[in-house]
């Protein structure tokens, strides 16, 4: 990436021109918008600083686990002195999302967008004046779910479920009603009395006759009337397979992918919380001679508080301390220089 290799060039001029000797001066990556930059995962808090004179613009990468409507914050505490801005822009690190002016009238300030899942957005935070430390919060709010069934009509016989109209069939008879006829008040007897007139239907579930909303209707080649409304010929619906295979003498119904009839029920499904997790590090937070490790997984994956791990390449094992839906932190007894660039984890389940 273009921005990656100019900020390794110019951190590393700034080393070789500006370090006494034996000194190592870290790069500061909040110069400049890359993939190296500080990262700000979801509902957690990080804090940074600026100074209008040495360290005038921080960039930080927010990347949401889902789609829906984001937020984010910065807050510089009551009373500070810094003036300058604050924007959210696209992956490019160029294109902004939006902007708003950081004045000495207020203290925290607010950008709402959309966002897609795993998307890549970059977070700008500028002083033009004055110098002083902020508190950054990122958080994703996943739209309401919606009625699958809302704005959908059925006919007599049917009823919604899961969005698509299901056939009503009402309580039957003891001992059973035989095929065309229906049980009024415990007796088996002829649909709506024996037939209905010319132009209408008879509903089994209420056992009356009603108007035929496709009576008369013409619709064109290719189409069929349903409840009044020309829709196109559905396809017949493929098969299903059943999986895992049928056991025990059951057969499959390639209508609903489910195994029925037999000795024994169907093989249990694979347990998905079973074996290890591959994952990866977002954050590293230095504690002296440990570190505290940010992990892109959590509980929507069966990540639990006491289980353990490894860093690729590093030695002692890590241990889950807290977990979220889709972060978790994690404490290694090693400082962050000694995990450097490794981010790949493996969790044991």
């Amino acid at each position: 990436m273009r921005f990656a290799s100019l900020a390794v060039v110019s951190t590393a001029a700034i080393a070789l021109m500006g370090c006494p000797s034996g000194e190592k001066t870290p790069p500061d990556l909040d110069k400049t918008p890359t993939m190296q930059a500080p990262r700000v995962p979801p509902d957690f808090e990080v804090e940074d600083a600026l100074d209008a004179k040495k360290d005038q613009v921080d960039w930080k990468i927010m990347q949401p686990t889902a789609a829906g409507k984001a937020t984010v914050s910065v807050d510089f505490g009551q009373g500070h002195l810094v003036t300058g801005s604050m924007g959210v822009y696209g992956t490019d690190g160029m294109t902004a999302v939006e902007q708003t002016p950081i004045t000495q009238d207020e203290s925290e300030y607010k950008i709402t967008w959309d966002v897609a899942a795993n998307a890549i957005y970059f977070l700008r935070v500028t002083a033009d004046q004055g110098k002083g430390g902020y508190k950054v919060n990122f958080s994703v709010t996943e739209p309401e779910p919606v009625d699958p069934c809302a704005g959908v009509e059925c006919g007599e016989e049917e009823e919604c479920q899961d969005g698509k109209c299901v056939e009503v069939v009402p309580p039957d008879c003891d001992p059973k009603c035989a095929r065309g006829m229906v049980c009024v008040e415990g007796k088996c007897e002829k649909p709506c009395g024996g037939g209905c007139p010319k132009g209408e239907l008879c509903s089994r579930r209420t056992n009356k006759c009603y108007k035929d909303p496709c009576y008369q209707k013409q619709c064109a080649a290719g189409e069929k009337c349903v409840y009044g409304v020309c829709k196109p010929t559905a396809a017949p619906p493929a098969d299903k397979e059943c999986k895992p295979a049928c056991s025990g003498g059951a057969k499959c119904n390639t209508r609903t992918g489910q195994c029925e009839g037999g000795d024994a029920p169907p093989e249990p499904p694979p347990d998905n919380c079973a074996g290890p997790l591959n994952g990866s590090i977002v954050q590293l937070i230095p504690q002296g001679g440990k570190t505290v490790l940010v992990i892109n997984r959590g509980s929507k994956v069966c990540v639990k508080v006491g289980q353990t791990g490894k860093v690729a390449g590093v030695g002692p094992a890590f241990k889950i301390t807290e977990v979220y839906e889709f972060r978790s932190k994690a404490v290694i007894e090693v400082d962050d220089k000694t995990i450097g660039a490794n981010r790949a984890v493996t969790i044991n389940r």
